[in-house]
């Protein structure tokens, strides 16, 4: 079901691109070499990297981002807990994130 592209490696780092064959949809994973295998990197910055570049193959920048941020913090919490009928708290924490 998916298509692995050829690896981009610059020293200790190299770059996967995926796809899938039934969606379309393409990924890029980021690999690190650690004691001379190359695994998945789990680590913050690759993670970031990794969705950042998921958002601009989506056409997603940082002024639409910063759009869409403004208007999360804009949002009613007490009017969206009582509509799906979720934990307060659960609300305020992603509001606060957000900030």
């Amino acid at each position: 079901r998916m298509e692995i592209g050829e690896a981009l490696i610059e020293g200790s780092k190299a770059t996967i691109p995926i796809k899938d064959k039934v969606s379309g949809q393409s990924s890029k994973f980021i690999l690190k070499k650690e004691e001379g295998n190359w695994k998945v990197a789990f680590d913050m910055a690759s993670i970031m990297e990794m969705a950042g570049d998921k958002m601009k193959d989506n056409g997603i920048n940082a002024d639409s981002l910063s759009k869409i941020m403004n208007e999360m913090q804009k949002l009613n919490i007490d009017s969206l807990t009582k509509s799906f009928n979720i934990n307060p708290g659960t609300l305020d924490s992603l509001k606060n994130l957000l900030k």
